[in-house]
């Protein structure tokens, strides 16, 4: 049985960079497009009221009315979403998603 020869650290680093796009600059690896932490929070709050309503609602009996707090919870997770969609919009990270919508919108009003 022939045994595989051992690849030094340089080698392996070597061969894990084949085929990957190499950074043209030090300030394109440093630069990512994120949301801010006030949207992730957001982000948060959402799911886990969202969660919170599910949970409360699915043991309810059918026939009795919702809580009043309902609505209003509703409302809250609406502004999140707004509020991080315009973040979203503002950083460009919609941009090629929003060219294809409308290019099919404009296709969609000529036909």
């Amino acid at each position: 049985m022939k045994k595989s020869p051992m690849l030094s650290s340089a080698q392996v680093i070597a061969l894990s960079k084949i085929g990957k796009k190499q950074p043209e600059s030090q300030s394109e690896t440093t630069h990512k497009n994120h949301i801010s932490i006030e949207s992730y929070h957001k982000f948060n709050r959402s799911r886990d009221v969202s969660v919170y309503i599910y949970q409360d609602l699915i043991r309810r009996e059918i026939h009795i009315r919702y809580p009043d707090y309902i609505p209003h919870l509703f409302s809250y997770i609406h502004d999140d979403i707004v509020d991080i969609f315009e973040e979203i919009k503002k950083k460009g990270l919609c941009d090629e998603w929003l060219r294809q919508q409308a290019a099919s919108e404009s296709m969609n009003t000529t036909e």
